[in-house]
C-alpha cells in the first residue's frame, strides 16, 4: 500500500510576523521553525521516502531539507504549490487579507480544531 504524507511548512518570518507571504522565495525558517523540522525528521526517520514535492518557496524547501536530513531523496519542485498571489496585500498583515475562494478564514477554522 502507497502511503502519501501531507507536510506544512515548519514556523517561519512571516508566520512569526503574522504577514501574508507569497513572493519567492520569501522568508526562511526561525530558530523555532528549525526545530520543528528537525522534530519531522525525528518523526520520519523510520518512513520510507520515494520522492518529495515542495514549492517554490523557502520555507518549504527549507523544512524539506532538514526533515529529510540528508537521505537520498529526489525532490520535485511544482511551482504550482506556491502560495497565492495576494498582490498588493502582499507582505501585509495577514489579518488584512479575505479569505480566498469562499472557504473560511484560517484563524476561525483552527480555532474549531481544538
Amino acid at each position: 500500500m502507497e502511503t502519501l504524507i501531507l507536510v506544512r511548512h515548519a514556523f517561519a518570518g512571516s508566520n512569526r510576523d503574522g504577514n501574508a507571504s507569497c513572493a519567492v522565495p520569501g522568508e526562511g525558517l526561525t530558530p523555532d521553525g528549525i526545530e520543528q523540522a528537525r522534530a519531522l525528521a525525528r518523526l520520519l526517520s523510520a518512513e520510507e521516502i520515494a520522492v518529495a514535492v515542495t514549492s517554490r518557496l523557502a520555507r518549504t524547501q527549507e523544512t524539506l531539507a532538514i526533515a529529510l536530513d540528508g537521505r537520498d531523496v529526489p525532490v520535485v519542485v511544482v511551482p504550482e504549490l506556491d502560495e497565492i498571489d495576494f498582490g498588493a496585500l502582499c507582505r501585509r498583515a495577514a489579518r488584512h487579507v479575505p479569505s480566498m475562494g469562499g472557504g473560511t478564514a484560517a484563524r476561525p477554522a483552527s480555532a474549531r480544531g481544538r
